[in-house]
């Protein structure tokens, strides 16, 4: 799903002082949910890749990872 936004060298943003990141939207294959996802890698090695999905369409990046650190503290503190 992600192999052809990791080949174009388009739409990738400075994201850290590290890595990069794009976002791509998709559909599964056997449900066809629509999907979100925000892509991670290291900007200078193009590699340390990390993916991170949502079934909201609508959200930006940076929603995105404001979401994703407040559900991430969640499931830390649930030890889900």
């Amino acid at each position: 799903m992600i192999e052809p936004a990791l080949k174009e060298e388009g739409g990738w943003e400075k994201h850290d002082k590290k890595d990069e990141s794009k976002i791509i939207h998709t559909q599964l294959p056997n449900s066809k949910i629509s999907l979100a996802i925000v892509i991670l890698r290291d900007r200078k090695k193009k590699d340390n890749i990390r993916c991170f999905g949502s079934t909201n369409i609508n959200l930006t990046k940076n929603e995105f990872w404001k979401d994703t650190v407040i559900v991430g503290s969640l499931r830390m503190g649930l030890k889900i």
